[in-house]
């Protein structure tokens, strides 16, 4: 019998917690339980839980429990911004349209390529093109993804463990061009972002703006 790490561990929680047998709030059972069903020390189940908790998928509290964290994205290691809130805090109006939605293999795993536009008083603000996996969300094929963008979708719905975000320009093609309404050799902000459970990629976006976009954070 192979010897179970903690990486198994976090792996069945995710498990759990994206199949919604751990719904945001539930209470799950305690480290003594959880060691006795995963056949490992106490130890081990500590650490895959610790990590869990600083990623901020759970919400660890020593009288109360360990429970499944109801806003699991706030805590992670960067905020996944939602770009309708981006939109209506700068007092406009957000909507968005889907341009194409197809099924694709990636690292042979089946995903849903969708682009949207995103706007801003119907002015696009936004080009959105996603890969994101079917087997970690497997809620998008019911989904109507007229009611609500993947990007606030996934946010809501789909822990995360870790991701890369990456920021450079790139001159518009000839698709942003007609989008933007500018010349094809004008600068666009790109952001090129992967999240993951783990080591399994939960989704991959890339998002070009409009000429003079840009982006504040905090340190």
């Amino acid at each position: 019998m192979n010897r179970v790490t903690y990486k198994n561990i976090q792996k069945d929680v995710l498990n759990r917690i994206n199949t919604k047998e751990w719904e945001p709030g539930d209470l799950i059972p305690n480290e003594e339980i959880l060691a006795h069903q995963f056949g490992c020390a106490r130890a081990t189940v500590n650490r895959a839980l610790r990590e869990l908790a600083l990623a901020g998928v759970i919400d660890r509290k020593r009288k109360g429990g360990t429970r499944v964290s109801i806003s699991p994205i706030r805590k992670a290691l960067f905020d996944i911004p939602i770009i309708r809130k981006e939109v209506e805090n700068n007092g406009n109006l957000y909507s968005f349209t889907i341009l194409s939605t197809k099924k694709r293999i990636l690292n042979k795993i089946e995903g849903l390529a969708v682009e949207t536009v995103h706007k801003s008083n119907e002015t696009p603000y936004a080009f959105e093109q996603r890969w994101v996996s079917l087997k970690i969300a497997p809620g998008l094929r019911k989904l109507n993804l007229n009611s609500v963008s993947i990007n606030e979708w996934l946010v809501a719905n789909i822990p995360i463990s870790k991701g890369t975000i990456s920021f450079c320009s790139d001159t518009a093609s000839e698709r942003e061009s007609s989008l933007f309404n500018t010349h094809l050799d004008n600068a666009l902000l790109i952001v090129n972002r992967k999240t993951f459970i783990n080591q399994e990629l939960v989704t991959k976006v890339r998002l070009s703006y409009s000429p003079g976009h840009k982006i504040e954070t905090a340190i």
